[in-house]
């Protein structure tokens, strides 16, 4: 296992991770950890998309603020 990935999986609590689809390695590694998928969304922007590379973001850390 990834030992990066160890404190969050091995603690026993849940671990929640918004991975865009476009890291399939990303989503492997974690499935290789023990993870699997809960459900999937759709992200909508309101003045367009941000303009990070997609393949620089590996987790969004929250689906909502407020």
């Amino acid at each position: 296992m990834n030992s990066l990935l160890t404190p969050c999986i091995s603690s026993g609590n849940p671990s929640h991770i918004d991975v865009p689809a476009s890291q399939v390695q990303f989503t492997a590694l974690l499935q290789a950890a023990g993870m699997v998928s809960g459900f999937t969304k759709t992200r909508m922007y309101k003045v367009g998309k941000p303009g990070n590379a997609p393949s620089t973001v590996f987790g969004i850390t929250t689906l909502e603020v407020g």
